[in-house]
């Protein structure tokens, strides 16, 4: 099951809004949004025991006046020992999953996205920058980047790529004449130095549409069986139905670890 921790929106017409911090369910911190002008502080910057507390005036820190510990061991802690607690569990705890939605432009990213996040369809609009989303499957936390995938757009795809651990690639099924496209950005990325560990799932998108290229057809066009030094898998999806998007995330997941 998925559900919405944090959002953060770069689209036009709607503020990044930096000061607009929420709990992570369950975390007991919290986090200015995140977006590429206001990055993630690193987990051992992040404050703890947030409830209801918001930033520092002009920054993005939220400060707290002591540690969260769990509320059966409040109390029992000798001084000093909730923080050190707390640095434990920031070492330990949930650790987030930095993904990148990537594909050309209407091939169905935002859309996968919100299937991921709401379990419905949500009407979208071309991404200008990004949308960040936390998507938390079986208590694995992605935290996934879709990025906006048109042709002027794509240069700044790399800006993303920092301590990036999968990769998805979505694919419009039916758009034949780009898929050439799509291949010479697939190696492009995969030839970056910050994607050496990266791991890659392709979304073969709108298989409910006439005439669509099937997965198979798009490996075969891809040449995914070159690709040695990257774990990748395929699969066939249909963003608007959500049917095979489960698959691809139970993947993502089979995969944290075995590298």
């Amino acid at each position: 099951m998925t559900h919405r921790v944090t959002r953060c929106y770069s689209r036009v017409g709607v503020r990044a809004a930096p000061c607009a911090v929420r709990p992570l369910v369950g975390a007991g911190r919290c986090r200015a949004a995140v977006c590429p002008a206001h990055p993630p502080l690193p987990s051992r910057q992040l404050a703890w025991g947030c409830c209801g507390l918001r930033p520092t005036e002009g920054g993005h820190h939220c400060r707290l006046p002591e540690p969260w510990v769990p509320g059966e061991l409040r109390g029992k802690l000798r001084p000093g020992m909730g923080l050190i607690f707390a640095k434990l569990w920031s070492l330990f705890g949930s650790q987030e999953h930095k993904v990148i939605i990537v594909g050309l432009d209407n091939a169905g990213k935002t859309t996968i996205l919100y299937q991921f996040l709401m379990n419905e369809v949500v009407h979208t609009s071309p991404t200008i920058g990004s949308n960040v989303e936390e998507i938390v499957v079986k208590n694995t936390h992605f935290l996934m980047w879709d990025i906006g995938g048109q042709e002027s757009l794509r240069s700044s795809w790399n800006t993303y790529y920092s301590n990036t651990e999968f990769i998805i690639l979505v694919v419009d099924s039916i758009d034949r004449e780009r898929l050439s496209i799509t291949k010479e950005e697939l190696y492009r990325m995969l030839a970056h130095e910050d994607l050496r560990k990266a791991a890659v799932l392709i979304f073969a998108n709108k298989q409910d549409m006439k005439g669509c290229m099937t997965a198979a057809e798009i490996s075969t066009y891809l040449t995914l069986s070159s690709i040695k030094d990257h774990p990748w898998h395929i699969q066939s999806c249909c963003a608007l139905t959500g049917e095979g998007l489960c698959q691809g995330l139970e993947w993502m997941t089979s995969r944290i670890g075995v590298r």
